[in-house]
């Protein structure tokens, strides 16, 4: 699978890896991987797993699943690209997918996920569920020039990722 317009093959061969393209959803990549979704319910072996909490969903489906009123906590609403609330592990995984092939302003909104880490963190605090935040990013951000903010994704807690994610770091069953 293509990731991107880069022409780049990402981890098209990678027996455990999701592969993120562009318009790829986190759902399309699941069933891909032999899962099953309905209504944003993740089945395996028919078993739910996990929701999925992508966008607006993450205040209809997962927020308000819990009873926390974000407005009360952030003054503004976070937007992630995709989520995943797996509750064996009570962990939601965060996903940010930033595509480039140009300069341009993604470079800065690398550097922004040690606040929005620190964001989703308040909104579930006392629940006792685990946020975890990811980066997809393409291979534009090979580049050496982004070792410092690679570097600094990875001080505050956050992850980052090439063209794919492990399957195995959003706590899903194989």
């Amino acid at each position: 699978m293509k990731i991107g317009n880069s022409g780049a093959k990402g981890g098209t061969s990678t027996k455990t890896g999701l592969v993120f393209e562009k318009s790829t959803s986190l759902e399309d990549a699941l069933v891909a991987k032999s899962y099953k979704v309905s209504k944003n319910k993740v089945f395996h072996n028919d078993v739910e797993v996990a929701i999925l909490c992508g966008k607006g969903k993450f205040y209809t489906d997962f927020l308000d699943g819990f009873g926390i009123e974000w407005k009360k906590i952030v003054t503004r609403r976070l937007m992630p690209d995709d989520a995943i609330y797996v509750p064996k592990i009570k962990r939601v995984t965060i996903i940010e997918k930033k595509y480039q092939q140009t300069d341009g302003s993604v470079d800065e909104k690398l550097q922004t996920s040690g606040f929005k880490l620190k964001q989703y963190r308040k909104l579930v605090e006392g629940t006792s569920i685990e946020v975890k935040f990811i980066y997809v990013l393409n291979d534009w951000f090979h580049n050496p020039r982004y070792k410092d903010v690679l570097d600094y994704i990875k001080e505050v807690k956050c992850d980052y990722f090439f063209n794919e994610i492990p399957i195995e770091v959003l706590g899903l069953p194989k």
